[in-house]
C-alpha cells in the first residue's frame, strides 16, 4: 500500500478558503483547538470501526499481516467495539 505526500488537493476547490482561514487562525497566539473522536467524519473519513473493517478486508495486506490481524480479531472476539487501535495497543 502506498501513500502520497502531495497535499495540493487541499489548496484547490472547496478546501482552499478553509485552509487559508485555518492558517490565519493558527497564526494567532490565543487560539486553541479541541479535537476528539470523529472530528474527521464530516470530511468523509471513516470512523475507527469502519476503518478496522476496511483494513482487515483489504486485498493489499500480505498473507502474514492478514493472518496476524485475524488472530488479533479473535482475541477481541468478546469485546464490544474492539477496533484497530485496541489491536495495536
Amino acid at each position: 500500500m502506498t501513500t502520497s505526500d502531495d497535499f495540493s488537493v487541499l489548496r484547490a476547490g472547496p478546501f482552499s478558503g478553509a485552509i487559508d482561514h485555518l492558517e490565519t487562525l493558527l497564526d494567532q497566539g490565543s487560539t486553541a483547538f479541541l479535537l476528539g473522536a470523529g472530528c474527521s467524519t464530516c470530511a468523509g473519513l471513516p470512523q475507527m470501526a469502519a476503518l478496522t473493517n476496511t483494513v482487515i478486508a483489504s486485498p493489499d495486506l500480505d498473507t502474514a499481516a492478514s493472518a496476524m490481524l485475524a488472530e488479533l480479531e479473535k482475541l477481541f472476539g468478546g469485546a464490544s467495539g474492539a477496533n484497530i487501535e485496541d489491536y495495536l495497543s
